[in-house]
Formats: structure tokens, C-alpha cells, sequence
């Protein structure tokens, strides 16, 4: 064994172990196994990443004779759970289990799962592992925890985000943490602990309310027994060995290449990825991918920046994001593919030096890739432009997201000529600005490859999606101020052409009324009864206007974010806020909270509207929407990437019309048609477009 500490207590383990400051494997799951001699588990949803994760720092364990409970979540439909409920169709939901079980095990291609897998099966060959599956009616069964006991009666239990994708092997990755408490602090256990032991008893023994729990069949005990190999089991140090070789082969110290794994999985494009890049090169390597949000736009463009850089010996890259957020996001996955970019932004003193470096370095030859990821906001200035304008075009490679932010004059000659030039965006174009369009044609090329959110969620990119309308009534009140602002906008349209028109007023008055109907009393009163009636419901998110409401009962003013956040807060949600006042810092606490749903909703404004990954978000409340296309369609894909265990998405909107004093009114009139352009949007793709035709007439 590698450790000889006796007992738990012994351990001095921390209360929190994070990805960033711990080898979650070596510092957490190694030890505490090694003096257990019971082990509870619970791992979400079915896969080999989960198996594997299940399967972790057991080889010391099994040498203490230990034993463990496993429960593993399983997706079934709605129909297929009550049928396991009542017991009159147990043999189809296995059969299903099976099969997935079958190929799950058959497709296992990464040495490290597979030796943990044997683990299991040595342990089920043995008796000593017992597993059993939890279904759910909706979704799956997501926890991720786990009880350690040590035989002198003292245990841990942890829980938290942990996984073993790729993004959570390294620290320069994503943030990943567990929380840890032990039996021995009493005030910790009985408030944190003693409520995942309890719900675990229960599901074990079958007793929750809205999971059933049943035996795992014995076909797939015997298909793990089979895996039992004839040597004696992996040890802890072959385990971090493997560990860190596929570390190795992932991130680390590799050149710029195509990693065999992403995201926990073997990596190939999937073909519309394929077929995007083909269309690009054919295009003498210019052009628009325009790519549904969450088909893989970030995957595709670095990969056939690769596939340059293989063929070329040299490569200059300069990825345009319009946040910093994206930024990391990008910089994420390069280092996936084997490349530390260089981040451009935030303190210039942080990283210029570094940068103008590399660039003279590449210039003279003494350097074949170089890759920086620029805010727009930097990207534009003078000492940034000088640096990548020392760049022989032949080798710069230009990368546009969300491209459609480079419509503006201030973009017009900030550039640069390229060899190699590709705009990423699900909506290119600027809404209503035929100039903007242009400049962005002039600056990436046409539109060479487009993949539609229709192609997307048919092909299983995305995932389907409810959609469910509430009508918003605008009070009297309301109607009159629209109608006034409208009066006021129409007035000023008319005289666009005079020496006197003023587009600050107007787009003043226009953001007005926008917030105006985005901040609709109503919107609030049909929140506040739909969830006095459902249960809380993890990964939820609440779109708001950035408007203020106005209480009925006493006329104070709320911005609607903080009106939402209180009525969800009476209600029993976890939430938080979501904007553009967080720091960068505390936006990845949060989505990596929201992720392992420490907390169940986030309240946002805007700032998720593009490029922030939240997969794991299954439901959304739109409050507020602008006329703008583009917002809804990002919000929309956003909603939509696919995850874990999430086999569709579920979306309320909310489409406004006018107090019915004011049925004639023209402005009023075009009120409702703006509105059902999102709505029929929105229908024309979802699950359930009867249900919505029929609210709609």
C-alpha cells in the first residue's frame, strides 16, 4: 500500500479539494480509499466516463477486502419510468440498460477506463461490489457523491462537480472541486453530511419519491465478471502512471496537433464539421462558417488550423472574441490541442511583453506557431495592430468570432490582409444594417458553409426542445406609455432626413420601449404562480430585461433581475445573478456551481447571449427578448447544447400583447406581429407545435 495511515481521521484531509490547487486522484480519492473498508457511490448518469470515475483509487481498497454500494442514474422515458413504477414493463427498461451496457463496455477505448473496469468486475467477481440503477421520470438521476468508511466507524462524505473529462485532468483546465466533510466535525456533518447519507439509504432501499431504484440485471454482472483479468489488479501507482499519460497525451507538452481524446472521448469532427472545412478550403481558405450556436464552431476552425499548420511547417493565429470570457474559452480548448495562446487582454502589462516577443521570434524564423486571442476591444488598438501587421500575410491565419461584431467603422481597416481568414457566427449579418453587412463580407468573404439549428437538432448536435408560451398583458398604463413612446419614435423616423433629427434620442426612446415591454408587470405575476406550483428544478435559467418593474403594493422600483431573484428565493430555488457586473473570477464560480447544482437557476442579463458554454442549462425562462433575430437565436442554441443525461431542453416564453382598450392601434398592432415572429420562430421547430398553434389562435 502506499499509505500507512491506519484511520480516516489520520488523513488530515482538507475541506475542499479543487483542481487547481490538488491532484483530485492522488491527494483525495488514493488515500481515503486506502484505509476504507466501505464505500458508498453515487455517479449520475450511465457511461464509461462515469464507470471510470466510479472506479477510481480502488486498488488499495480491494485490498482491504472493502465493499461497495454503486447506484448509477439511467435515462428512460416518461412513459417507460411509470411503467417501471407500476412493474408492467421492468423486462423493456432492462433490455434497454443492456444494450447500452453492452456497447458501452465493447467501445471503451482509453487504457485507464478500461483498468479501472477491472477493478469493478475483480470486485464483482468477489462479491463485494453491489450496483443498482436509478431512474427518473424526467431527466436523470444527476448526483455525484460518496460515503468512505474506515473500520473504526468514522466516515467522509463528499460531493461536487469532479469528473475525469479532459477539461478536469489538468488544473490549466476547467475548475472542478469536491467538498469534503467528516464524521469527526460534528456541526459539518449533521448539516452538509447526514442529509447525502440519508437520500443515499433511501434510494438504495428504494424509498424516493420521484426515482425509482432497481437491481442492476445479472447479464450485466456477468459482462463485468468477464472483464476480470487472470493477473492481480492494477495498483495505485499503475493507476497515476496511466493517469498521467493520458494527461500527457492530451494536454500536455504536445505539439500543435489533433488530440486523441476531448472531453473524456475519442475525438473526430463530426461531418458537418467536415463538410464546413472542405467548403472553407474551397474558397481559397476565406469565408463565413456559419454554424448553428453548439454545432462546434471553436473545434472546427482550430482543427483545420492544424491541418494548415501540418502542412505549411508555419502558422500565425489571431482568434477576435468580443469577451473575455470567450477568450478563455478559446484558450481552453488550444491548449486541448496542444498550444498555450497567448491571452490579449486584460493587464496589457501582463502579457505584451510576452507577445511582442513570440511575434519577433516567428518573424525571424525562430518560432513555427504562434496563437493569440484578442478582445475586440484590444484588437483594434494601435500597438496591437503594429505587432500582427509585422506578420507575413502568407502565414496569418485571422479568426473572427461572433464575427458579426466586426460590421462597425471601427473595424474598417483594423483587419489585416491574410492567407487564411474565417468568420464563426450562427448570425453573421448585423439586424436591419445592409452597410454592416457588407464591411463583414469585405473583411471574412461570403457565407461558404451554413448548418442550421433545423439540421442541428435533427442530426442529435443539439438537443430537441418544449416550448411553451405564457401571454403577457400589459396593463393600462403600460399600453399608454408604449403608445406614447411610439407616437415620439414614429415622429422622429419621419424627420430622419432633416438637419434636426437626433439618433441619440431615438435609439433613447427605443431602448425605453424595448425595456418596457421586456419589464412587463404581468411577465411577473404568471412566474410567480407557475412555480408556487412546480418543484424546484436544477439548471434552470431566467433570461430578464435590464429594466426596472414597479411593485404593485407599494410603487417602489426593482430592476426585474432582483425582482426574479426574490420571487424565486421565496420560493425555494438556489440562485444567482449572472451579468455583466460579476467579475471573470466569479462567473466561473458560479456556472461551475450552477453545473454540479449547487445552485439551480442562474439570473442573467445579456452577458450569456453569446459565446458562454452552458450545457448544462435543460430549462429556460425568457422574460425579456429584443426584436433583434440574433438575440433569441443565440439564446435559443445556448439553451440547446447537449449534456450529460439531458435528452431534451425546455423553454418558456413570454410573448406580450396590448391591454385590450388599445385593440386598434397600429403601433399596437405591430407590437403583436414582432412578437409572433419570435414565437413562430421559435414553433417551428420545437416538439410540441400543436400546443403552441393553439395558445397562438
Amino acid at each position: 500500500m502506499m499509505f500507512e495511515k491506519l484511520h480516516l481521521r489520520d488523513l488530515n484531509l482538507s475541506a475542499v479539494y479543487n483542481s487547481e490547487d490538488y491532484s483530485l486522484l492522488k491527494d483525495f480519492y488514493i488515500p481515503s480509499l486506502s484505509v476504507s473498508v466501505k464505500y458508498d457511490r453515487a455517479v449520475g448518469y450511465f457511461s464509461a466516463g462515469m464507470l471510470s470515475y466510479a472506479g477510481q483509487g480502488l486498488a488499495s481498497f480491494i485490498e482491504n477486502g472493502g465493499k461497495m454500494r454503486l447506484i448509477i442514474g439511467y435515462q428512460l422515458e416518461a412513459d417507460e419510468f411509470e411503467a417501471v413504477r407500476e412493474g408492467t414493463n421492468m423486462k423493456n427498461a432492462i433490455g434497454l440498460f443492456l444494450q447500452d451496457f453492452d456497447k458501452t463496455i465493447k467501445d471503451i477505448g482509453d487504457q485507464l477506463t478500461r483498468k479501472r473496469l477491472e477493478l469493478l468486475s475483480w470486485m464483482t467477481a468477489a462479491g463485494t461490489l453491489e450496483m443498482k440503477l436509478a431512474l427518473r421520470a424526467k431527466g436523470m438521476y444527476h448526483e455525484k457523491m460518496g460515503v468512505m468508511y474506515d473500520k473504526n466507524g468514522d466516515y467522509v462524505v463528499f460531493q461536487g462537480s469532479a469528473n475525469e473529462t479532459v477539461m478536469a485532468l489538468s488544473p490549466d483546465l476547467n475548475y472542478e472541486s469536491i467538498a469534503v466533510y467528516p464524521s469527526w466535525n460534528k456541526e459539518l456533518i449533521e448539516n452538509y453530511g447526514v442529509p447525502y447519507t440519508t437520500k443515499f439509504e433511501a434510494l438504495w432501499n428504494n424509498q424516493s419519491k420521484n426515482t425509482a431504484v432497481i437491481d442492476i440485471p445479472s447479464e450485466a454482472y456477468e459482462k463485468l465478471v468477464s472483464l476480470a483479468p487472470t493477473t492481480k489488479p492494477i495498483s495505485e501507482e499503475q493507476e497515476l502512471s496511466l493517469y498521467n499519460e493520458l494527461l500527457l497525451d492530451m494536454v500536455v507538452d504536445r505539439k500543435f496537433s489533433i488530440p486523441k481524446y476531448l472531453f473524456g472521448d475519442q475525438f473526430d469532427l463530426h461531418d458537418h464539421q467536415r463538410e464546413a472545412l472542405n467548403h472553407w478550403k474551397a474558397n481559397a481558405y476565406q469565408g463565413i462558417l456559419q454554424l448553428a450556436t453548439g454545432a462546434g464552431k471553436t473545434i472546427t476552425s482550430i482543427y483545420g488550423a492544424v491541418k494548415i499548420y501540418e502542412s505549411t511547417k508555419k502558422l500565425f493565429i489571431v482568434v477576435a472574441v468580443p469577451y473575455q470570457n470567450l477568450g478563455d474559452q478559446w484558450c481552453e480548448i488550444f491548449r486541448l490541442f496542444g498550444i498555450n495562446p497567448h491571452k490579449c487582454y486584460k493587464n496589457r502589462e501582463d502579457w505584451f511583453a510576452g507577445f511582442e516577443h513570440d511575434v519577433a521570434s516567428f518573424c525571424i524564423g525562430a518560432l513555427d506557431i504562434c496563437v493569440s486571442v484578442v478582445v475586440n476591444a484590444t484588437y483594434r488598438k494601435r500597438y496591437y495592430q503594429e505587432l500582427i501587421n509585422r506578420v507575413d500575410k502568407d502565414d496569418l491565419f485571422i479568426i473572427g468570432d461572433e464575427c458579426h461584431h466586426h460590421a462597425s467603422l471601427d473595424y474598417a481597416d483594423k483587419i489585416p490582409l491574410s492567407k487564411y481568414k474565417m468568420g464563426l457566427s450562427a448570425t453573421p449579418f448585423p439586424y436591419n444594417d445592409h452597410e454592416g453587412k457588407e464591411r463583414i463580407v469585405k473583411h471574412y468573404g461570403i457565407v461558404v458553409f451554413e448548418y442550421s439549428l433545423d439540421e442541428a437538432i435533427r442530426q442529435k448536435i443539439l438537443t430537441p426542445y418544449e416550448y411553451n408560451v405564457r401571454i403577457a398583458t400589459l396593463t393600462l398604463e403600460e399600453t399608454e406609455e408604449y403608445e406614447q413612446l411610439s407616437g415620439k419614435i414614429a415622429m422622429l423616423l419621419s424627420n430622419k432626413d432633416s438637419k434636426t433629427f437626433d439618433q441619440n434620442i431615438l435609439d433613447s426612446l427605443l431602448i425605453k420601449r424595448s425595456r418596457l415591454i421586456g419589464t412587463a408587470q404581468d411577465k411577473l405575476v404568471i412566474l410567480n404562480e407557475q412555480l408556487s406550483k412546480q418543484d424546484v428544478e436544477p439548471h434552470t435559467l431566467f433570461y430578464c430585461g435590464d429594466g426596472y418593474v414597479e411593485d404593485a403594493d407599494d410603487g417602489s422600483r426593482m430592476r426585474q433581475i432582483e425582482t426574479v431573484s426574490v420571487l424565486l428565493h421565496k420560493n425555494g430555488w438556489r440562485t444567482t445573478r449572472f451579468t455583466a457586473e460579476e467579475g471573470l473570477n466569479a462567473r466561473r464560480r458560479i456556472l461551475d456551481n450552477f453545473k454540479i447544482a449547487a445552485i439551480d437557476a442562474l439570473v442573467a442579463i445579456k452577458v450569456l447571449d453569446e459565446g458562454i458554454d452552458v450545457p448544462a442549462c435543460r430549462t429556460a425562462f425568457i422574460l425579456a427578448s429584443s426584436r433583434n433575430p440574433r438575440q433569441f437565436v443565440q439564446r435559443r442554441g445556448r439553451i440547446l447544447r447537449r449534456s450529460p443525461g439531458k435528452q431534451f431542453s425546455r423553454i418558456y416564453d413570454y410573448l406580450v400583447v396590448p391591454n385590450k382598450a388599445f385593440s386598434h392601434s397600429a403601433s399596437l398592432k405591430t407590437l403583436v406581429e414582432n412578437e409572433l415572429m419570435r414565437v413562430n420562430e421559435f414553433t417551428r421547430l420545437c416538439m410540441n407545435p400543436k400546443e403552441v398553434e393553439v395558445i397562438i389562435d
